[in-house]
C-alpha cells in the first residue's frame, strides 16, 4: 500500500479546518453548541444550561465563568503543557467529524 507521509510541524498542520457542532439529547432538546476556531486551536462552548460561554485554549486551559462571584476563573485541563494545544482540537476530533465541510 502506498501512502503519503503525515508531517504535523504545528497543531495548525493537523487542525486545519472550523468546526461548528450542535449537540441534542435522544428526544433532541438542545444540550450546547461548541464552536472549534482552526486559526487558534480553541472552542468557545455554549448552553442554555450557563450564563456565559466556556472557553477551551490552545495552552490547555479552560476558562469558566464562575457566577457567584461574577468573573471568569481559569484552570488547568491537561497537565502536560505539550498536550495543551491539542485538547481543543481532540473533541471535534473524537466525533469523526470530516476533514472538510461543503
Amino acid at each position: 500500500m502506498d501512502g503519503e507521509e503525515l508531517s504535523i510541524n504545528s497543531a495548525n498542520d493537523f487542525f486545519n479546518t472550523d468546526v461548528i457542532m450542535t449537540m441534542f439529547d435522544e428526544i433532541g432538546n438542545y444540550i450546547q453548541t461548541q464552536f472549534f476556531d482552526a486559526d487558534v486551536i480553541a472552542m468557545r462552548v455554549e448552553s442554555g444550561t450557563q450564563l456565559k460561554p466556556l472557553y477551551l485554549d490552545s495552552k490547555g486551559f479552560m476558562y469558566a465563568f464562575n457566577e457567584k462571584d461574577g468573573h471568569y476563573e481559569k484552570a488547568s485541563i491537561v497537565p502536560s503543557s505539550s498536550m495543551g494545544f491539542m485538547m481543543a482540537g481532540m473533541i471535534p476530533q473524537a466525533y469523526k467529524l470530516p476533514r472538510t465541510l461543503s
